[in-house]
This record gives C-alpha cells, structure tokens and sequence, in this order.
C-alpha cells in the first residue's frame, strides 16, 4: 500500500496508492534516470498464479475507452480500461479531509480492505464535489483537486487557486510487474512522480549518508542498526508523501549502483582502463607506500583489507 500526504501552509494533503495485499517480500527494479521522484517498492504477492490471472481476464467483458466511475459517499472508483499489461485496473480516490486525499490503486478487480498501522481512523469527510471534462475526472474540496486521466488512471495535484503541485510521470506513474519469489506469485510495484530540477527532498528517516537533500540520491527504506526507515518524504515544494508500506523500499534514483569498472577510467598518467591506486602513511601523507593500477575499489568489509597491498595495514 503507497500512502502520500501533501501539505501546504501547516496544513496536509493526502495521496495514496495501493495494491490489495497484505505482505511483501523484497525485490529491486531498474528505471530510467529522468527527473522524477520515484518510489520504487518491491515484490507484492500475487493472489493468483499467472496462468489463472489469464484464464479470468478472458470471461471480464471487454473495457470501454475510459474509466467506468463510481461513486461512494467518500469519493470515486475507477474501473480503468486494460491499456496494458502492468497498468493498474482499478483506482479509487478517497476525501479524508479538505487536503487529504486517499488513492488507492490495483492491477485487480479488488482493493485492499486491510487498515493502515501508520493512519489512524478519520472522521467523516468534509463536502466534494466531482465533475468530467475532456476525458480528466475532477475530484475537488475546498482545498485542493484531484485530477485523474480517465484512459490510464494518471493522478495529479491542484491547490486551491489552480496551481499544479505534484503529478504523475506522463502516462501514468504506477506500474504492477507479475513475478515469482521463492516458487510464489508477486508483483513488483513501482510509483513514479515529476519532479523539477529545483526541487529538494528531505525526510525519510534516519540514515548514514551524510545526505540531507536526496534529490538525485537513493534512499533503501529498511530498519537496520542505527538505520532508520520513515516512509515520509518532504518537498521543498511544499507537499509531503507517506509510503503507507511496510515493505524494503527503493525511493529516489532505484537504478542499482554499478561497479566502478563500468566507467571509462584513465590512470594517474592517462592510460585508460584504470586508475592509479596511491596509499600513502597515516602519519606522514608525504610518505606512498605504495601505488597500482586499480579497476575496482572496495573495502566495505574488514575481511576486505586482504586486498590492500602486501604489508599494508590500517
């Protein structure tokens, strides 16, 4: 489940997508490195195995050329047509409060009915209103709009005075890949947004890096010691996102990192395939011990130092 809350002036807005399950294992993606805030989540398990997915998508009657809506005392759901295979199929948008806005998304017929452990139960909602224009539903309170695409369930974000403040990558930003994880059905599920060049990002916890602003950086959501994961992330645009997950998370850049020999390196004197390795002594840095031709460095673990050179020690 992706829970988001934006907020502006002190005040908070809510965004959240979902998947209808209730435990994850963890998984890993690759995306390309546009400009987006993306929240990359690992395996989701899959209610049917693939084969029978298939057999019950041949007896759903065919999708019409938009969404088919719904509406409940507390919002809307969208029943979305099958524009392809990792789309989602099902997208509801909840009014918690005047900037508060639940979505929930699923590549099924269903949604998740299972209560959040970091949401605590609100009260009634406060007056919406719906409306269609042009093939864009509009969900508005008061406070802010919710724009959603009717052909591909695409959800943006509006402030009371029509100013854009967070949206989907073009398309569509949540993606639901079947997979297999230790002989079971899952899904791998990722949640894409546009993000400006100017913005900054912060929150997310407590981590080692030395990192405050993570735009362009990649954050793993997983408790570990002294490593802290809260699903909550800042913009310096005024708006805030709860990953209502409970899964390990990739959230910023989810490329994997790659090894340093994958770059074109050139050596201390300019021979190109690697570089020139200098280690010289703690006390008199004027001192080399030593100095080679190095393609890879890591020394991430003490049985690590067996790769330094002969005789040197930390």
């Amino acid at each position: 489940m992706l829970l988001a809350i934006l907020f502006k002036a002190k005040k908070s807005w809510l965004f959240n997508a979902s998947v209808p399950t209730t435990s994850t294992k963890l998984g890993s993606s690759r995306i390309s490195p546009t400009p987006t805030l993306q929240l990359s989540q690992p395996y989701m398990p899959h209610p049917f195995p693939r084969l029978a997915l298939l057999g019950l998508a041949t007896l759903l009657p065919a999708f019409a050329a938009t969404a088919q809506v719904t509406r409940q005392a507390d919002g809307i759901t969208l029943r979305l047509p099958q524009t392809y295979d990792q789309a989602p199929r099902t997208v509801r948008l909840q009014v918690v409060g005047n900037k508060i806005i639940h979505v929930q998304a699923s590549p099924l017929d269903t949604l998740s009915t299972v209560k959040s452990l970091m949401v605590v139960p609100q009260k009634a909602p406060p007056k919406w209103q719906y409306k269609e224009k042009k093939g864009v539903g509009y969900l508005s309170t008061d406070a802010l709009t919710a724009a959603i695409t009717l052909a591909t369930g695409a959800v943006s974000f509006e402030d009371a005075a029509g100013h854009p403040v967070l949206q989907e990558r073009a398309g569509g930003g949540k993606t639901f890949v079947p997979t297999v994880a230790d002989g079971q059905p899952f899904y791998q599920i990722k949640q894409v947004f546009q993000s400006p060049t100017d913005e900054g990002l912060y929150g997310l916890g407590q981590h080692q890096n030395g990192t405050m602003n993570y735009r362009g950086q990649q954050v793993e959501l997983a408790q570990n010691n002294t490593d802290v994961a809260v699903p909550f992330l800042v913009s310096s645009k005024q708006y805030g996102i709860l990953w209502d997950n409970y899964s390990i998370t990739k959230v910023g850049d989810t490329r994997d990192y790659e090894p340093l020999s994958t770059l074109k390196l050139y050596a201390k004197t300019g021979e190109p395939g690697w570089l020139t390795a200098t280690y010289v002594s703690k006390k008199n840095p004027n001192e080399v011990i030593a100095a080679r031709p190095e393609s890879v460095i890591n020394y991430e673990y003490i049985e690590d130092q067996k790769n330094f050179p002969v005789g040197l020690k930390l």
